[in-house]
């Protein structure tokens, strides 16, 4: 269960909403100024070319409070990170070290 809390705080999660209510069970009203947020399926998307956020939640048009998901490219912060180790190991080949004795570097920093 996600929620929204009365300072508009999210997510929030039952352990955040018992600390404010103790005794609050599903199906009870919620404490003055928490919203419940629908949950939305994750949308389909490329995990080795795009990234995929969650946004502050929606309010619909039914009154009702759901989750957003944003699907982006990497930027190119995030790609150099995620390029890291291939840079690295391009960087050690350009420098006359073989396959090998890449792989025995690499392996030792497991």
């Amino acid at each position: 269960m996600l929620f929204i809390d009365a300072d508009g705080n999210y997510p929030r999660h039952m352990g955040d909403l018992l600390q404010v209510d103790a005794d609050w069970t599903e199906g009870q009203a919620l404490p003055a100024g928490w919203v419940f947020v629908n949950e939305v399926a994750i949308p389909t998307f490329d995990f080795e070319t795009k990234k995929l956020e969650e946004l502050t939640p929606t309010l619909a048009e039914d009154g009702l409070y759901y989750q957003t998901w944003n699907v982006r490219d990497f930027t190119a912060d995030e790609l150099e990170i995620i390029n890291a180790p291939t840079t690295a190991r391009n960087k050690l080949k350009d420098l006359g070290l073989t396959d090998h004795e890449v792989d025995a570097i690499f392996l030792s920093f497991r």
